[in-house]
């Protein structure tokens, strides 16, 4: 339900979303002469188990440098899975699920931690 003076669009099932947002996806969509497409989830569950796993070695393979270098090392990782994201969305028009893989890198490192420090044995 649009209201007099706002700029907010009802979207189905429920919610509301900024107008401009919805505006700005469709024009560029359509400058570009596109469709954008998510990631097909056969391909999304290997690329949130191989971030897991690569959380998992970079805490595993780093347990006697300091905490610092161990955040790092898998922020670094985390960084570079964004950026191979966007690039694919801005090449491909495919969408990647970035809160997925950062959630299974994020935990695939702690969990490695705490199993290397003897934590959860």
């Amino acid at each position: 339900m649009r209201i007099a003076g706002q700029d907010r669009t009802a979207i189905s099932g429920g919610g509301e979303r900024w107008g401009t947002d919805l505006y700005a996806a469709q024009i560029d969509s359509m400058s570009r002469k596109t469709a954008i497409r998510p990631l097909p989830w056969a391909a999304q569950v290997p690329i949130a188990i191989a971030l897991a796993l690569a959380g998992a070695f970079a805490a595993v393979g780093l347990r006697g440098r300091t905490h610092l270098v161990r955040v790092v090392a898998v922020t670094a990782i985390g960084a570079l899975f964004v950026v191979a994201a966007v690039l694919l969305y801005r090449s491909e028009q495919l969408l990647v699920g970035i809160p997925y893989g950062l959630v299974a890198l994020a935990l695939g490192a702690w969990l490695g931690g705490r199993f290397s420090s003897g934590g959860l044995r």
